[in-house]
């Protein structure tokens, strides 16, 4: 993708407007995969902008919340992934 993982941690570390602290580290991950697929390929920012918050806020919500996650959430969560996945997948080694 262009950056390592140090170059990635240094960003999150150094964030100059606190990004990372009001945001939370993996908001400020997507941020940066999404500028580069941006840079790279506007159809697959669309992608990836339209469904990996509504996959984040599943994942926060099996791991966070108190109330039950039912099975259509399950099946939703492995439908975004399985679109989100090829075209990540896609940038990891550039």
């Amino acid at each position: 993708m262009g950056r390592s993982e140090s170059d990635l941690k240094f960003i999150i570390d150094h964030s100059k407007d606190k990004k990372a602290e009001i945001k939370g580290s993996h908001d400020v991950l997507i941020n940066e995969i999404q500028k580069f697929i941006k840079g790279n390929n506007l159809n697959d920012f669309r992608v990836i902008n339209s469904n990996i918050m509504q996959l984040k806020k599943l994942r926060s919500t099996a791991d966070y919340d108190d109330k039950a996650f039912l099975y259509n959430d399950s099946l939703k969560s492995i439908q975004l992934s399985d679109i989100l996945r090829p075209i990540l997948k896609k940038y990891l080694h550039k």
